[in-house]
């Protein structure tokens, strides 16, 4: 009984240091990740517009393609 006593008692510390590691985790991620999104929030603005144009260029070249096709 002694045994099992001991043993859950370890279990609870365990757990308690785990429950500490995962707050200071959080509060670490937290803390980063603001500090990165906006970086983030630019380069994904950034993508956005490059691929507006490239959408555009393709109907470019699409309408070029059906006036090469007509000629």
């Amino acid at each position: 009984m002694a045994d099992i006593s001991k043993r859950i008692q370890s279990l609870e510390d365990e757990s308690k240091s785990l429950k500490s590691l995962v707050a200071e985790a959080k509060m670490t991620f937290k803390t980063l990740f603001p500090v990165n999104e906006e970086p983030l929030k630019i380069a994904i603005k950034d993508a956005l517009d490059e691929n507006s144009q490239l959408q555009e260029s393709q109907k470019q070249l699409l309408q070029e393609t059906e006036v090469w096709k007509e000629q």
